[in-house]
C-alpha cells in the first residue's frame, strides 16, 4: 500500500480513512476505484514470484473490462446552441460503435485471461509433478544400494 508523509512524518493511518470517506462522498465507486489504481503498488510488495503472478492477474480481472457507461460527452465551453446541439447528435452516432468496439474487447480479454490462467494452472501442476520426481530420486539416492547398511 501506498503511504502518505506530511513533513517528513508518515500519517498514512490519519490520512487515509479521511480521503476514502471524502471520495466516497464526492463519488460512491469511488474508493474501489483508487483501491484498483494503487493496486500496482503491490506488486513490488509481493513476497514471491507466486505472489506476484497472481496478483498481475486480479489487475487483468480487474483492469479487463472496458465500460463505456461512465463515458461521458465531452463539454465545450463558449460554443453556440446549435453546435453543441451538433455535437450531441455526433456523439450518440458515434456511441453504438463504441459499445460494440468495447464488447468484442471485452470478448478479446476475457479469452486472453481465460489462457492465461490455464497455462498457469498448467505450469504449476507441471512443476508440481517435476518437484515430486526430483523429491523421489533424492530419496533413492540416498538409500542404500541392495537395501544392505
Amino acid at each position: 500500500m501506498a503511504r502518505i508523509w506530511l513533513a517528513g512524518e508518515e500519517a498514512t493511518a490519519a490520512w487515509v480513512p479521511r480521503l476514502d470517506r471524502l471520495a466516497a462522498a464526492r463519488r460512491p465507486d469511488a474508493a474501489a476505484e483508487a483501491a484498483r489504481h494503487a493496486a500496482p503498488l503491490v506488486l513490488r510488495e509481493a513476497p514471491d514470484e507466486k505472489a506476484e503472478l497472481d496478483r498481475r492477474l486480479e489487475l487483468l480481472r480487474a483492469y479487463g473490462v472496458l465500460r463505456l457507461d461512465d463515458l461521458a460527452m465531452p463539454r465545450g465551453r463558449g460554443i453556440s446552441r446549435g453546435l453543441a446541439a451538433l455535437r450531441q447528435a455526433l456523439w450518440r452516432l458515434l456511441r453504438h460503435p463504441l459499445d460494440q468496439v468495447a464488447v468484442r474487447q471485452n470478448a478479446v480479454n476475457r479469452q486472453l485471461l481465460a489462457a492465461l490462467e490455464s497455462a498457469l494452472t498448467e505450469q504449476r501442476r507441471e512443476i508440481a509433478a517435476l518437484r515430486g520426481r526430483v523429491a523421489a530420486l533424492e530419496s533413492a539416492r540416498r538409500a542404500p544400494p541392495g537395501g544392505t547398511a
